[in-house]
C-alpha cells in the first residue's frame, strides 16, 4: 500500500495556492525496523591527463558540498530511504552529528590545497542487506534542471540511472556548485551500523559530474622552417603568436546523473543534444621556458608567451568513424573532401572524428620572419589562422575522441610555423589537417592602422614590383574579397570594397629625391588603388625599359650598414606615397549603396580590414587557405564597441579606437606642466557631463560655449602633417598649449573637405565621458585584448620607471569629464586603469613632481548611428549635454525613500553577451577582476546596506565555507557592480544612500597582497564616485544586489 501526503504551498494575498505531492514511502520489508546510522562521504579529486598538442575555478570550490541529497534502494532496486540535506539540518561537527537523533550532517570542506573535502550523514533508515547507495551533492536549480522535489519522486535505482542533468544556462563556466554523484553497493545496515559486503566501514567517494578542460598555445619562437618554391629556397622563422577567440563546438547540453559504462550497444551518453560556445578571448598570457623540437631534430630551449583558456564540459564519448593510424595525429581533424581538394560534406565533416565529437576552434595570427637570400632585405609573413582540435586523451589512443566526467584535461600546443598551410596552397596535400588560414607575405611594410582616420608615408621599390603581377587584393565587412577583374586589360573592382585607401605621390626635394614627409589630405588631390596601382605598373615599365620615370635613386642607410662595401645592394630606386586610410566606419553600403539605421552593427568589433597593394594570390582547393605577396600590406583595427549588436532595439551606440599612440608622452594641459604647478587646473571648461563625451570635448577644445555657438578655427592651428612617421607628438603642432593629451583626439578627424576650417560636422572622434571609461571595463570581453583599458601582458616590473618616477606599470586614463568637489574640481576625472576601476582627479597622487604617477594616456571614441546631416545640425548636437547615443547602462530607480534603503537597477541588457556571466542566486565565488565571478550579469538590483568589520579577508574566508554576509537571495557585489553603482548613485542621486561608509566587494586586487603584490592594495572599497584600494577608515559595510532575470 502506498500513503502520499498532500503538501500545500499558499501566498498571502494570492488568490491560488499551488500543490505538491511527495510519496511517504513503507520501509523496506528486509530487516528488522529502522535505525540510526551514520555514512561518511568525500570528494574525489580530478583525474588528470595532460594531452600536448580560465573561467574556470579553483580546488575550493571544485571541491566543496553545500547540500546533499542521499537515495538507498534495496536490492531489488526499490527506493526505502530519501531525504534532503542542507543548510537548514547542517551541524558544525561530526561529534555533533554522530550522538543526534535527528536527520542531520556536516561537512569540512577542503580550503587549502593537500586538504580533502569530509562530510559524515546522519539518518534514520531501515536495516537491509544488498542495498545501494547513492548521493547527489550541491543540487542548484541556477545551473541545470536537478532538484530536490524532482527527486522526491524517483522510485526506482533504475529511474534515478536513466535520469539526465540538464544545464538551464548553455554555458562553459560554473558557479560553484559543481554536481557530483557517489554510489556504495552492496551494503548492510543493522543496529551496529553501515558496512560493506567485506564487513568493512563505508565511505562513499563523491566525483563531479563536469570535466575541465585547459588549453595552452605556445609559439616555438626561432622555430625554422626550409621551404623550396619553385626552386627559390626561403628560410622561415617564427617570431610569435598573436590568438584571437577561441570557442568549443558541439558541449552536451546534460549528462546524465550517474556515469553509464561504454557499450558497444551506444546509449552510454545522454541524449541531450549539443550547444556551441561563442567565439571569447584568451583568458590568460604567461612568460615560460619550454624545450621544442627543431626542424632538423635539435632540442631548444626557449622563452616565450603562453597563452591559455580554460572552461567545463559534460562527458560526451563517442566513437572514432574509423580508427586513427598510429603516429598520425594529424588525422584526428581531417576534414572529408574531393577529388579536386573542395570540402566534401555528404558524409559530414569528419573523416576519422565522430560528427557529434567536442572540439576546438582557435583563432589567431602567427608571424615569422622569411629570409629570400643573404642579399635581399628581410620579408615578414603573416598568417591569419585557424585551428581544430578534437579532444579526447591521445596520450593511449588516436582514436579517442571522447571526453570523461571527473577529469581534467590539458592540452598543450606548441607552434611551430605555418607550413602546413604553404604547402596545402601550393600542392594540396595538407601536413596539418586541423590548420587552415591566410598567409601574407610582404616584401617591403606591413602596417595596422587604428579605427580612425590615419595616414603614413610608405615606399615602394622597384626591385619589388613585376609589371604583370601588380594588383590588389581587399577584405572588409562588405562585398567580396579577393582582387578586381580583369577585362580588356582593365580592372573592374565589381563587389569590392576598395575605396577607404587613396594615395598622394609625395613632392620631389631640391635634392632631387622624394621627401619622407607626410602630405596633408585634399579629396581632389588623391588616387584610389585602381588609379594607384596603374601609375605604378606604368612607372615600373618605363623603368624596366629605360625611359624617364618616377622612380628615385636613394642609399637605404639600413642596408648600407648590412652591406656597407656593397652599394648595387644599398642603392635603391624608390617611389614614396602618402597612403591615407578612412575611418572603419560606413554611412552606407559600399556596394549596394544603401543607407542603413543600424548598418553600424555590421562593421563594429570585425576583423582588421586589409587592402594588399602590388600584390598576387593563390588559393587552395577547399578554399580555406591562401597566401598573398604584397609590396605593401595596409590593415586597419574595426572600432571596438562594449555594445550586443544582436539587440534589435539598439539604434545607435558609440564605439572606440584599439590604443592611443601617444600614450605616456604627454600631460593634459600644457607640455612644461608638472605636478604641483596649479596655473593648469583652476579654469571650470563647463564639461560636466559624466555621460556625454563629445560634449564634454567640444568645451575642452573651446569649439563650443553649451549655448548653441560654434567656434570655427583652423586645423593647422592644432594638427602639423609636414613630418616624418612616428614622430613623438605625431601631427599635434609644436606648441607648449597644443602637444598635449587633451588635443590627442583631433588628430583622429581630419579635414575632409580640405578647406583648412575646422567644423562642427568633421568631429567624430572626441575623448570619453568617465561612464563611457567605465563601460569599457563593463563590456571589455567584447574587445580585442589590445583594446582593453589596461594592457595586462605589458611587461612591466613593480621597479620600472622612466627619469622621473613615473610607473610603467600603471597607466591612467584621462576622461573628459569634470572631476568637482575639492581644490582639483576642475581637473578632468582619471581612471586608473591597473586598479580596474578606481579613481581620481587628474594630478592627484603624485610620484614626484617631474612624474606622472601612471602612463597617462586617453581613450578616442566616436558615436555610431547618428552623425548629423548637416553643419548646423552638428553644431547644436554639440552644444546639446542630452545628445547622446543610447545608454550601455541604463540605471533605473526601483524604489526611491531618499536614504539607505533607496532601490535601484541596473540594466546591461545592451552590453555584448561576451562580457556577461550566468545568472546566479547565491555569493559569486571570490576572484580577482580578471574572473568571470567579477562580470556583470545582464541586469542587477540593489540591496540593503549591511555592517561588516572584518575585512576582505574575513569576507572571502566566509563565502568559501559557503556563507554569505547579506540576507538570502541577496550577496556580496564584485568590482563591476561595485563601480556602477559608484559612479551612478553619487550624491546628486541620493546624498544619504551610501551612509558616509565605504562598501567592501568579494573580488581581489590582482597586483595588490593576493595577486603580484605590486600593490599594497588588497581589494577595493567604493563609495559615491570614489573607487579605491586604499581601505578608508569607514569600509565597515557591504552593499548587497542580486540577479535579475
Amino acid at each position: 500500500m502506498k500513503r502520499f501526503i498532500i503538501l500545500c504551498l499558499s501566498t498571502l494575498g494570492l488568490l491560488t495556492a499551488g500543490c505538491v505531492k511527495e510519496p511517504e514511502l513503507d520501509a523496506s520489508p528486509v530487516g528488522e525496523g529502522e535505525v540510526w546510522a551514520t555514512l561518511d562521504f568525500g570528494h574525489t579529486d580530478f583525474e588528470k591527463i595532460q594531452v600536448t598538442t580560465r573561467s574556470t575555478l579553483g580546488l575550493i570550490a571544485e571541491s566543496r558540498v553545500t547540500n546533499l541529497y542521499v537515495f538507498l534502494f534495496d536490492r531489488n532496486g526499490n527506493r526505502v530511504y530519501g531525504h534532503f540535506f542542507d543548510y537548514d539540518n547542517k551541524r558544525s561537527t561530526k561529534e555533533e552529528v554522530v550522538s543526534a537523533n535527528v536527520n542531520c550532517w556536516m561537512v569540512d570542506n577542503l580550503m587549502s590545497e593537500g586538504e580533502q573535502t569530509r562530510g559524515t550523514i546522519r539518518m534514520k533508515i531501515p536495516q537491509l542487506t544488498g542495498g545501494t547507495f547513492y548521493l547527489v551533492a550541491n543540487l542548484d536549480t541556477d545551473m541545470f534542471n536537478i532538484s530536490a522535489e524532482k527527486f522526491s519522486f524517483i522510485r526506482t535505482r533504475a529511474e534515478l540511472e536513466a535520469l539526465a542533468a540538464v544545464l538551464n544556462q548553455e554555458i562553459t563556466s560554473r558557479n560553484g556548485m559543481f554536481p557530483m554523484t557517489g554510489l556504495a553497493e552492496n551494503i548492510t545496515i543493522t543496529e551496529n551500523g553501515i558496512t560493506s559486503q567485506t564487513g568493512g566501514s563505508v565511505e562513499i567517494p563523491l566525483t563531479r559530474m563536469d570535466s575541465k578542460i585547459e588549453v595552452r598555445i605556445r609559439p616555438a619562437v626561432g622555430n625554422e622552417t626550409h621551404v623550396d618554391d619553385g626552386g627559390t629556397e626561403t628560410i622561415q622563422r617564427i617570431k610569435g603568436f598573436t590568438p584571437e577567440s577561441w570557442h568549443v563546438v558541439n558541449l552536451p547540453k546534460g549528462s546524465f546523473l550517474v556515469e553509464h559504462p561504454v557499450t558497444d550497444a551506444g546509449g552510454y551518453d545522454a541524449d541531450s543534444g549539443f550547444f556551441d560556445s561563442p567565439e571569447v578571448n584568451f583568458e590568460t598570457q604567461t612568460e615560460e621556458s619550454f624545450k621544442y623540437t627543431n626542424s632538423d631534430g635539435t632540442q631548444i630551449t626557449v622563452t616565450a608567451p603562453v597563452y591559455g583558456f580554460s572552461f567545463y564540459t559534460y562527458e560526451n564519448r563517442p566513437a572514432a568513424k574509423k580508427s586513427v593510424p598510429e603516429n598520425q595525429y594529424h588525422l584526428r581533424d581531417k576534414r572529408l573532401k574531393d577529388e579536386t581538394g573542395a570540402y566534401d560534406t555528404t558524409n559530414g565533416l569528419w573523416e576519422y572524428a565522430p560528427e557529434t565529437a567536442t572540439y576546438l576552434v582557435i583563432k589567431g595570427e602567427v608571424v615569422m620572419d622569411v629570409d629570400v637570400s643573404s642579399e635581399a632585405k628581410q620579408q615578414t609573413l603573416n598568417a591569419s589562422v585557424v585551428y581544430y582540435i578534437h579532444l579526447g586523451d591521445i596520450t593511449n589512443d588516436l582514436s579517442d575522441f571522447g571526453v570523461k566526467r571527473n577529469t581534467h584535461y590539458t592540452y598543450t600546443v606548441t607552434i611551430k610555423g605555418v607550413e602546413s598551410i604553404q604547402v596545402e596552397v601550393s600542392t594540396n596535400v595538407e601536413n596539418e589537417s586541423g590548420a587552415t588560414g591566410h598567409v601574407y607575405i610582404a616584401k617591403e611594410s606591413i602596417y595596422t592602422f587604428d579605427a580612425h582616420y590615419g595616414q603614413r608615408v610608405f615606399a615602394f621599390d622597384q626591385a619589388s614590383i613585376t609589371p604583370e603581377d601588380v594588383t590588389w587584393y581587399v577584405k572588409t565587412p562588405f562585398g567580396r574579397e579577393g582582387m578586381p577583374e580583369v577585362i580588356n586589360g582593365a580592372e573592374i573592382p565589381n563587389g569590392l570594397d576598395y575605396k577607404w585607401v587613396t594615395f598622394r605621390i609625395n613632392e620631389i626635394e631640391p635634392s632631387g629625391q622624394y621627401s619622407h614627409r607626410n602630405r596633408t589630405y585634399h579629396p581632389d588631390e588623391v588616387m584610389d588603388v585602381i588609379e594607384f596601382c596603374s601609375y605604378i605598373r606604368e612607372q615600373k615599365t618605363l623603368f624596366d625599359n629605360n625611359r624617364p620615370n618616377d622612380f628615385r635613386l636613394e642609399e637605404d642607410p639600413e642596408l648600407k650598414r648590412q652591406y656597407p662595401d656593397r652599394p648595387d645592394i644599398y642603392n635603391r630606386y624608390r617611389i614614396y606615397a602618402t597612403i591615407f586610410v578612412d575611418e572603419y566606419y560606413y554611412d552606407k553600403d559600399p556596394i549596394s549603396g544603401e543607407v542603413r539605421s543600424t548598418l553600424w552593427k555590421e562593421f563594429i568589433n570585425q576583423p582588421n580590414r586589409t587592402m594588399h597593394i602590388l600584390c598576387d594570390t593563390d588559393f587552395s582547393a577547399d578554399g580555406d587557405s591562401s597566401t598573398t605577396g604584397s609590396v605593401v600590406t595596409i590593415r586597419q583595427h574595426s572600432i571596438q564597441s562594449i555594445f550586443d549588436t544582436t539587440n534589435e532595439e539598439l539604434s545607435t551606440a558609440w564605439g572606440g579606437e584599439t590604443i592611443d599612440e601617444t600614450e605616456g608622452h604627454l600631460w593634459f594641459y600644457n607640455r612644461t606642466e608638472r605636478h604641483g604647478t596649479e596655473s593648469y587646473n583652476r579654469m571650470d571648461f563647463g564639461n560636466t557631463s559624466r555621460s556625454n563625451g563629445l560634449y564634454n570635448t567640444a568645451r575642452l577644445w573651446e569649439l563650443t560655449d553649451g549655448n548653441g555657438n560654434f567656434s570655427y578655427k583652423q586645423w593647422n592651428d592644432y594638427l602639423d602633417y609636414d613630418r616624418e612617421n612616428d614622430h613623438e607628438q605625431l601631427f599635434l603642432k609644436d606648441d607648449d598649449n597644443i602637444a598635449t593629451a587633451r588635443y590627442t583626439c583631433l588628430m583622429r578627424n581630419r579635414d575632409e573637405d580640405g578647406d583648412g576650417v575646422i567644423e562642427a560636422s568633421e568631429i567624430k572622434w572626441y575623448l570619453a565621458s568617465i561612464q563611457q571609461l567605465t563601460a569599457l571595463y563593463v563590456g571589455d570581453q567584447g574587445l580585442s585584448n589590445d583594446a582593453k583599458l589596461y594592457d595586462r601582458y605589458n611587461g612591466y616590473g613593480k621597479n620600472d620607471t622612466d627619469e622621473n618616477g613615473s610607473i610603467y606599470w600603471r597607466r591612467h586614463i584621462i576622461s573628459s569629464t569634470r572631476w568637482g568637489g575639492s581644490a582639483l574640481a576642475n581637473y578632468p576625472t582619471m581612471l586608473w586603469a591597473e586598479e580596474g576601476l578606481s579613481t581620481s582627479a587628474y594630478q592627484q597622487y603624485s610620484t614626484g613632481n617631474d612624474a606622472k604617477p601612471g602612463r597617462y594616456t586617453v581613450r578616442c571614441v566616436r558615436n555610431l548611428g547618428m552623425d548629423p546631416a548637416s553643419e548646423s545640425e552638428a553644431v547644436a548636437a554639440m552644444n546639446d549635454v542630452n545628445h547622446t547615443p543610447e545608454y550601455s547602462i541604463r540605471f533605473q530607480t526601483v524604489e526611491e525613500n531618499n536614504n539607505s534603503t533607496s532601490v535601484y537597477k541596473f540594466d546591461m541588457s545592451r552590453v555584448n553577451k561576451k562580457s556577461t556571466r550566468y545568472y546566479t542566486s547565491r555569493e559569486l565565488e571570490p576572484g580577482d577582476e580578471y574572473s568571470e565571478s567579477a562580470r556583470v550579469y545582464p541586469a542587477f538590483e540593489t540591496g540593503p546596506l549591511v555592517t561588516f568589520t572584518g575585512g576582505y579577508n574575513a569576507l572571502k574566508d566566509m563565502i568559501e565555507r559557503g556563507e554569505s554576509p547579506c540576507p538570502d537571495g541577496y550577496r556580496a557585489p564584485n568590482i563591476r557592480e561595485a563601480s556602477l553603482m559608484s559612479n551612478y548613485i553619487t550624491s546628486d542621486v541620493n546624498t544619504n544612500w551610501w551612509n558616509n561608509r565605504y562598501s567592501l566587494v568579494n573580488t581581489s586586487y590582482s597586483f595588490g597582497e593576493l595577486g603580484k603584490f605590486y600593490d599594497w592594495g588588497i581589494s577595493w572599497y567604493c563609495t559615491g564616485n570614489h573607487v579605491t584600494i586604499s581601505q578608508p577608515s569607514n569600509a565597515t559595510s557591504i552593499r548587497c544586489v542580486k540577479d535579475i532575470k
